[in-house]
């Protein structure tokens, strides 16, 4: 049986046969604590090891992963909070946007 590694990467969690992956080699530091960095996303088949999408989550945006209680690593959504106020919900399995949610002024920090 062979096994797929890759370098440079951090696991977030994992879906439908995928995995999510931070890519770190392309992580940036920054001296604003206020200003997030862009985090470099992968999702990679778990058997092969092959990229079947990939993403930033801009710098200065907040993601928030779902999980199901109990659920380990398992994921069930992926959603990115913008300065603006306004959350995205991603889709898993195809890496694109699927929803947009402008919260109220309450709600924002």
């Amino acid at each position: 049986m062979s096994f797929w590694q890759r370098g440079g990467v951090s696991l977030i969690g994992r879906f439908g046969g995928r995995l999510l992956l931070a890519d770190t080699t392309q992580s940036q530091a920054t001296q604003d604590p206020a200003q997030s960095p862009p985090i470099p996303l992968l999702a990679v088949d778990e058997r092969t090891g092959a990229t079947l999408w990939s993403g930033t989550v801009p710098a200065g945006r907040e993601a928030s992963l779902g999980r199901p209680i109990g659920g380990g690593w398992e994921l069930t959504s992926l959603n990115v909070l913008g300065p603006d106020g306004v959350l995205t919900g991603y889709d898993l399995g195809l890496g694109g946007e699927v929803t947009v949610w402008p919260l109220p002024a309450a709600a924002r920090r």
